[in-house]
C-alpha cells in the first residue's frame, strides 16, 4: 500500500506573540507608511526566525508575491543552499499565526511529486491554503525556467547540449579554416540552434498551459506514435537522462499547479 503524506508534513505552523502581525507593525511606527510592506518584511523576518530552529538554511532572500485578498500576504524565500527551492510564507494580516510551506523537491525537508499527490489526494485545505501552493508550485516552475535558459553551466541552449549543433562544432574543429573563419561559422551554427531550442521548449510549454500532458509527452520522448521517425526534444538533445528529466519533471509541475488552481477557484471566498 502507498505512504499516505497529510497535510502537518507540507505546512508548517507557528505563531509569534500576542497581537497580530497589523497591530504589531503599525505600534512599531504609527507614522511610518506603506503598512503592507512593513508587514511583508515582519513576516519575512519571522520566518527566517522559525526556520532557523528547525533547519540549517541560510535564508538569503524574500520576494513578496500578489494576493487574492487584502487580508491575506504571501512571500516566497530561498536559502543559499537550495535557490531553486522556495519556501514559501502565508500570513492572515490580522493574525498573529503563520505557515511555512516546505519546498518542492527531492532532498532532505522537501516534499516530492508523489508526496504532494498523496496530499492532494484528500482535500483537506482552505482557499488561502491553495493559493499558498500555488505560489511554492509556480515559483519553483519560474527558477528552473530562467536556469533552464540563463545558467551559465545548466542552459539548454549551449551547443554541448544539442545534438546537430555539436556535431556541427566537432565538423569545423576538423576543417581546415581558420581560427576566425571557424569562429564566425560555429557563431552562425550557435545562434541557428539557440532559435531551434527556443522554439521546441516552448511548444512543449505551450502544450503543458492547455494542459495537454499525454502529446508533451509524447513530444518530449515517445519513440512510437506520431512523432516515430520525427525529431523529439529527447532526439534533438544530447542523450542524457539527466536533461530529458529536467524537461519531464515540468509535467508534473504544471499538473499540481493546476490542480491547486481548480481548487482554489472552487471555494467561496
Amino acid at each position: 500500500m502507498a505512504a499516505f503524506y497529510s497535510q502537518k508534513q507540507a505546512i508548517l505552523p507557528f505563531t509569534i506573540g500576542n497581537k497580530n502581525f497589523a497591530t504589531v507593525v503599525y505600534e512599531q511606527n504609527p507614522d511610518k507608511p506603506s503598512l503592507l510592506t512593513r508587514i511583508h518584511a515582519y513576516l519575512g523576518l519571522a520566518t527566517i526566525n522559525a526556520l532557523k530552529q528547525l533547519t540549517d538554511l541560510d535564508i538569503t532572500d524574500y520576494k513578496t508575491h500578489p494576493s487574492w485578498s487584502s487580508e491575506w500576504i504571501y512571500i516566497s524565500l530561498v536559502s543559499r543552499q537550495s535557490a531553486n527551492h522556495p519556501w514559501v510564507a502565508v500570513c492572515n494580516i490580522y493574525s498573529n499565526y503563520f505557515e511555512v510551506y516546505r519546498p518542492f523537491g527531492r532532498d532532505a525537508g522537501q516534499i516530492s511529486v508523489e508526496q504532494f499527490n498523496s496530499i492532494f489526494s484528500n482535500n483537506q485545505f482552505n482557499k488561502p491554503q491553495y493559493y499558498g501552493f500555488y505560489i511554492l508550485f509556480s515559483e519553483n516552475m519560474r527558477v528552473r525556467k530562467e536556469e533552464m535558459f540563463f545558467s551559465s553551466r545548466h542552459s539548454l541552449l549551449r551547443c554541448d547540449n544539442i545534438k546537430q549543433c555539436l556535431l556541427k562544432k566537432k565538423e569545423l574543429a576538423k576543417s581546415r579554416l581558420g581560427p576566425a573563419a571557424k569562429a564566425a561559422e560555429m557563431a552562425k551554427y550557435q545562434a541557428f540552434y539557440e532559435k531551434k531550442c527556443v522554439n521546441f521548449i516552448q511548444k512543449y510549454f505551450d502544450l503543458l498551459d492547455v494542459r495537454d500532458y499525454n502529446e508533451a509527452y509524447a513530444f518530449l520522448r515517445m519513440k512510437h506514435g506520431k512523432y516515430f521517425g520525427k525529431q523529439r526534444l529527447d532526439t534533438f538533445f544530447v542523450s542524457t537522462g539527466e536533461i530529458i528529466g529536467h524537461l519531464q519533471i515540468f509535467i508534473e509541475i504544471y499538473k499540481l499547479i493546476y490542480t491547486v488552481i481548480d481548487r482554489f477557484q472552487a471555494m467561496k471566498p
